[in-house]
């Protein structure tokens, strides 16, 4: 995502330059450019897939339950082996 949003406030300074092939006539059109970049990246800060939520919450609550539980063997399959506690 940062590597797309870099090239588009790239290609709209680019626009915005002097020394530019196409020029924007107005400075509405400029703005539009804009809300509309900032809306796409607002738009998929959002996107989230509802089944990679519900995964990571059951992830989350075998952990808790392993830790109340004292379960060893199952944290150690969910936390990473460079994991410090």
């Amino acid at each position: 995502m940062a590597g797309f949003l870099k090239r588009v406030l790239k290609q709209i300074a680019y626009l915005a330059s002097e020394n530019n092939v196409i020029k924007l006539k107005s400075k509405g059109m400029k703005k539009f450019i804009i809300a509309g970049c900032l809306w796409l990246c607002g738009y998929n800060l959002f996107a989230q897939n509802n089944v990679t939520e519900t995964e990571i919450k059951n992830l989350e609550h075998s952990e808790v339950q392993a830790v109340l539980n004292k379960d060893t063997t199952t944290l150690r399959k969910l936390w990473d082996k460079d994991y410090v506690v």
